[in-house]
């Protein structure tokens, strides 16, 4: 979508907001709007509009990842209201269950036989992000040392499924808030890195549920560990200084799977591969916000 500029007076330049956008966030004349210059873009922003984002929603199937896929990602996509149609009280469970332990701040408000409305009713503030993002960050390393306690068959007390729904709850909080945000290369390269650091500890949950098939192999837990550090250390510093050590854990990790994979092995092994995949969407977004400072 292209704008021309149009001259107001000898030293303004005014351009026209598109109907569509206008409409979508209920704003009118009189109404103010935020903003803000990103990495050489102006972003214009709604800012106190009192439209309230609803969807409507039929459960379909009894599979307790669909329900869950389907609901968390409306709520990422920023809706504030979800309407749901089930049809069976085995959905309704799995929906209630998804709503209590993924989605942060929202809860189930109205309930009929065949429906609820879901929507967010203690949801923190977009300014809580970065706090949000640290959680997420921590909970990461905490679940890695949980795993490499047990790799060393060491007793650890910490349940490792609240564990994992916590981090499931910042992270889709957190892209919850990036979705909101004017399209922008940071805000692409910020979703990869939590959507790749994600599918690390979800592999490394993984690979701490099947204990009881074979055991962990405490290098490859070691290497994530080294990695996420890593990773929180330049996100925390912006900077690229040791972005480069992840490049020579993978390639140690690479030697070290010559050998013939246990399950709990093959899921530690694609959690290095996903936490190192976050390395380059990192490099990316720091490398812009060097660029913010400088303009």
């Amino acid at each position: 979508m292209e704008r021309k500029l149009v001259q107001q007076g000898q030293s303004t330049l005014m351009i026209s907001l598109p109907r569509s956008w206008i409409v979508e966030q209920g704003l009118k004349r009189g109404s103010e709007v935020s903003i803000s210059q990103e990495a050489g873009a102006v972003v214009i922003r709604a800012k106190g509009s009192a439209r309230v984002r609803e969807i409507s929603l039929t459960l379909v199937g009894e599979d307790e990842s669909l329900v869950r896929t389907l609901i968390t990602n409306a709520y990422r996509t920023g809706i504030e209201k979800i309407h749901v149609t089930f049809g069976t009280q085995a959905q309704y469970s799995l929906l209630s269950q998804t709503v209590k332990t993924k989605l942060l701040g929202f809860q189930i408000t109205h309930k009929e036989k065949k429906s609820c409305v879901i929507e967010s009713i203690t949801e923190p503030d977009a300014t809580q992000f970065e706090n949000i993002l640290s959680k997420f960050f921590l909970s990461i390393k905490q679940m890695l040392e949980i795993a490499l306690c047990r790799a060393e068959n060491k007793q650890v007390e910490e349940d490792i499924d609240e564990l994992e729904d916590r981090i499931m709850q910042y992270e889709n909080f957190c892209l919850r808030c990036l979705s909101r945000e004017a399209r922008s290369s940071s805000v692409d390269f910020l979703q990869l890195v939590i959507h790749n650091m994600n599918h690390g500890q979800r592999d490394c949950y993984h690979a701490l549920s099947s204990l009881k098939k074979s055991s962990l192999d405490a290098q490859l837990v070691k290497y994530c560990a080294q990695i996420v550090a890593i990773l929180m250390d330049a996100y925390t510093r912006k900077t690229t200084e040791k972005l480069h050590e992840i490049h020579l854990i993978e390639e140690n990790e690479k030697k070290l799977l010559r050998k013939p994979l246990t399950l709990t092995s093959h899921h530690l092994a694609s959690a290095v591969r996903f936490f190192y995949l976050a390395n380059s969407p990192l490099a990316g977004w720091i490398i812009l916000q060097s660029q913010n400072k400088v303009n």
